[in-house]
This record gives C-alpha cells, sequence and structure tokens, in this order.
C-alpha cells in the first residue's frame, strides 16, 4: 500500500490527525489490511516530496514528480518484491488531493509500450482517491483552481512563485488524468470526496461530487464528512471516514 499525498502535505503530516497525533498509517491501517485466517498483510509506505521543488519554476511540471514516484518505488526495491511473485503481491494506492493525479500520471508512464514500469500497471489493483480533482477540462480557469487547491491541501500555504508555476503547469495535469482512463481497466476506484467547505477558502468546497468523479465504469465515489485537510486524517478505529475507507481497500 503506497500513500502519496498532495501538495503543501508531507510524507506523515497529510495523514496525522491534529487532536491525538494518530498517523492513521501507521497506527490503524496495520491492523485493517492483516488477515490471520488467510495469512494475508501488507507492507505501508508512505512518499514524501518537497513542493517547492517539483514544483518550482525552474521544473518542466508533473513528469519530474511521477519520475521520483516511480524512482522512490523502485529504488525500495518494491517492484522485486511485485514481479517476484506477480500473482499474489499486489499494489494499492492511497492519494490525497493532486498526489492522485501524479498517481494516475505514473501508472500511465507504466502503461506505455515498452516501459520499464510496466511491472507497476500489471501489479496495481486499486486507488483510492480522497479529495482528487479528475474534473479539470470542465473548469473554465484551471490554473486558478489548481492554484487554489494547492493553497488549502495542507498546513503551509506554497510560495506565490510556486502558485504560479502551477497555474502554468494546469493543463499537463489534468491532460495527463484525461488520459488515465486507457490504461485504468481492471483497476478498482473509489473516489471520495469531501462534502464540508473549508475554514479560510470562503466557506467554499475545494473538490466537490462534481470534480472528484472520473467517470469510468465500476468507480465508487462516496461523500465524506470532511473537508480538504480533513478528508485524509482519521482519529480513531472508530472515525466514520476509516470504516468507509477500510470498506473499499478491504475489497480491494
Amino acid at each position: 500500500i503506497i500513500a502519496v499525498h498532495g501538495l503543501s502535505g508531507g510524507a506523515a503530516s497529510t495523514w496525522t490527525h491534529p487532536a491525538n497525533q494518530t498517523l492513521w498509517l501507521r497506527d490503524l491501517l496495520p491492523n485493517i489490511v492483516q488477515d490471520l485466517d488467510n495469512l494475508t498483510s501488507a507492507r505501508i509506505w508512505t512518499f514524501g516530496y518537497n513542493a517547492n521543488i517539483i514544483f518550482s519554476p525552474a521544473v518542466a511540471g508533473i513528469s519530474d514528480f511521477t519520475r521520483s514516484l516511480l524512482g522512490y518505488l523502485e529504488g525500495n526495491g518494491i517492484n522485486t518484491g511485485v514481479t517476484r511473485d506477480i500473482e499474489q503481491r499486489k499494489v494499492i494506492f492511497i492519494a490525497h488531493s493532486l498526489g492522485g493525479v501524479v498517481v494516475k500520471s505514473a501508472l500511465i508512464d507504466a502503461g506505455r509500450h515498452g516501459s520499464q514500469h510496466r511491472w507497476l500497471l500489471d501489479a496495481t489493483v486499486g486507488i483510492v482517491f480522497l479529495g482528487t480533482p479528475h474534473q479539470g477540462s470542465r473548469i473554465a480557469d484551471r490554473g486558478a483552481y489548481v492554484a487554489k487547491i494547492a493553497k488549502y491541501s495542507g498546513l503551509v500555504t506554497p510560495n506565490r512563485k510556486i502558485l504560479e508555476s502551477l497555474s502554468r503547469n494546469s493543463g499537463e495535469l489534468f491532460d495527463k488524468a484525461e488520459q488515465f482512463r486507457d490504461v485504468c481497466t481492471g483497476i478498482q476506484l473509489c473516489s471520495f470526496y469531501e462534502n464540508m467547505p473549508l475554514s479560510g477558502a470562503r466557506q467554499v468546497v475545494i473538490v466537490d461530487r462534481n470534480s472528484a468523479f472520473i467517470g469510468v465504469n465500476g468507480e465508487e465515489f462516496t461523500p465524506l464528512d470532511a473537508d480538504h485537510r480533513s478528508i485524509c486524517k482519521m482519529e480513531s478505529p472508530k472515525d466514520q471516514k476509516l470504516s468507509l475507507v477500510k470498506n473499499s481497500i478491504i475489497k480491494m
């Protein structure tokens, strides 16, 4: 299971609940995925990156982040474990916000003819999207929309230069997302969207139902009682958000 945070987030902070510092990927998820009866379990990874570097004006855009993710997976030997027993070892992604767009971009690259990363597409059985914008093509000012998501995704607001760079590269972000439809056959897709406005964002929902819907056969999409920041944070085993996300992961 590989978790990918969005912009302004962090490998741990994105998934940590502020009330009690529960890092649910570490504190709650292992018990969910472990099945003693069937002798199954999962390794859980969280991928972190520096948005100040990845999305700086000097960097090309989402493709660089995609290569970083693929390099991270292979550098940690995840591909070796998967390809050794492809029929049993599978990959599930959990992605928050624009991190979901990067996951889709990585799978698009893996699906290209002759790609050395083909193992990743073959092994991926499911993706849990938490507040990921899929329908950018329907938005008139995509640059402003992406900048808004980046601004309110985490606890730290990206600086002006990063937001401007994101605005310029917004077309690439959503063009990549559209290509995902061609490679996602056989992957279970669960898209969760927030139904609460984010404080400080003029009381608007950042990624609503229309934006969070990919529009492919078999996709599941579910509202969560959360805003764009809290949608990826689980406080305890009794957290209602966790119950819904847990069911999707177990089915995968």
